[in-house]
């Protein structure tokens, strides 16, 4: 027992502040990502329903079907599928760069669906509201639609951002950096109990800050 606890007096602490910093980096970028591409996405799922502002089963079951089928492929695979894509775009399928095309693809239609379920989430009164007053689309979304579920998507990126940490973790698979990085290479691989200790602890600390981050949001914005 002893030794256990002297194995993390050897822990290479510069390492682990590395493997947060690129943690952190591609989690948030990806996010970034995930949020620019699927806003609009499960917006127009919303809109694009039947009976929607803009109804079209055609768009509807072509983006319905996009999410669906992205969200269905575990992301190991996902991540290796999207080797070439990354190779194309960055010039490599290794590292951060490497890591960031698979990680906003398979947090993308995730967070679409979050993003349609919480429009979906509304009394529909609100947009028969915005119909008689003679607002149009754009209208409706921005002033009406979007600060309704303000909260819900709130909570939807949060979840989206735990989630890409459990993906970033993954990434470590093709060398991407980061904690999980850590976890396999040095921790699994080279039998080191302490970095997989350490590797562990600082990840769930991570995903509670983020969690206590998004709580607050949350509830500053219910009493506006």
């Amino acid at each position: 027992m002893m030794s256990f606890f002297q194995s993390f007096a050897n822990v290479d602490w510069g390492m682990i502040n590395e493997g947060i910093v690129a943690t952190l980096i591609m989690s948030v970028l990806s996010l970034v990502g995930a949020v620019l591409i699927g806003m609009p996405i499960g917006i127009l799922l919303f809109l694009t329903k039947k009976e929607g502002l803009l109804a079209n089963k055609w768009i509807h079951l072509i983006l319905s079907v996009w999410v669906n089928f992205f969200r269905s492929v575990p992301f190991v695979i996902l991540m290796l599928w999207m080797v070439d894509a990354s190779r194309f775009v960055f010039g490599s399928a290794l590292g951060i760069k490497g890591a960031l095309i698979p990680l906003i693809v398979g947090a993308a239609p995730f967070f679409a669906r979050l993003v349609e379920n919480n429009l979906l989430s509304l009394k529909p009164g609100i947009t028969e509201a915005c119909r008689a007053m003679g607002a149009n689309v754009r209208q409706t979304i921005f002033w009406a639609l979007l600060p309704e579920a303000r909260i819900g998507i709130i909570q939807s990126i949060v979840v989206t951002e735990v989630v890409l940490i459990g993906y970033v973790a993954i990434c470590g698979i093709i060398g991407a950096g980061g904690l999980g990085d850590i976890a396999i290479n040095f921790g699994y691989y080279r039998y080191d109990k302490a970095i997989l200790w350490v590797s562990v602890i600082l990840t769930v600390v991570i995903v509670q800050l983020i969690e206590l981050i998004g709580y607050g949001m949350v509830k500053f914005l219910s009493h506006q």
